[in-house]
């Protein structure tokens, strides 16, 4: 079963911005189905995500981490089930 998690086009600009500034992991908030600018936080290093993600869980709120090196590896991250098992989520 596939899990299609819809990019606004505002996060495109933003993980733009945030290659440039070499900021390669990414937090977000996975309990939304439309994944929007205000729902994505991004850092240089995954123990910096990782600690954003595990501050920030609530009855709403459920954030993701994530690696990646290109727009390309953001839609590849429309993850299935099985991948979902494999990383880790707060």
């Amino acid at each position: 079963m596939s899990i299609d998690y819809p990019i606004s086009s505002e996060v495109v600009e933003l993980v733009k911005k945030a290659l440039a500034k070499r900021e390669h992991w990414m937090a977000y908030n996975q309990s939304l189905h439309f994944v929007d600018a205000h729902d994505v936080y991004f850092f240089t290093s995954k123990t910096a995500a990782d600690d954003f993600a595990y501050n920030n869980i609530s009855d709403r709120d459920n954030f993701r981490v994530i690696h990646f090196n290109s727009i390309q590896d953001l839609h590849k991250e429309n993850i299935d089930d099985q991948k979902a098992a494999e990383k880790i989520t707060y």
